[in-house]
């Protein structure tokens, strides 16, 4: 969570993203608002999020980099989730230039989002 005062993440989402991380075969599919328009695709561990920008780096030739990547991701202490990570297939709409990128995995912090709901 935020210690500077800004925006707070919704404590039922950061419970639901908790979850569903906990239980990665339960499939939650999200849309989430945020400021660059929506995101949508089902919450997957912080794990695969790693080996994702992991894979990138080592498949750029940055393999010192890759190999400090490890544990930088690692939510507060407070053991709250701090990011949400949406899986492969997951979408995001842009309200600035009209893209759709296809993200394998999307890493987007809670106290961005400003309002949600499960899909399905």
């Amino acid at each position: 969570m935020t210690d500077n005062g800004g925006p707070r993440p919704d404590p039922m989402l950061q419970r639901l993203v908790a979850a569903a991380e906990a239980n990665p075969s339960s499939g939650v599919q999200v849309t989430l608002f945020v400021p660059f328009g929506q995101a949508y695709g089902e919450i997957v561990p912080r794990v695969l999020h790693s080996q994702e920008v992991r894979g990138y780096l080592i498949d750029n030739g940055l393999m010192d980099v890759a190999a400090q990547f490890g544990d930088l991701d690692m939510d507060d202490k407070s053991g709250a989730p701090e990011f949400v990570h949406l899986g492969i297939g997951s979408r995001t709409e842009t309200t600035h230039d009209g893209r759709i990128p296809q993200l394998r995995v999307t890493r987007i912090r809670l106290a961005d989002v400003s309002a949600w709901h499960i899909d399905g």
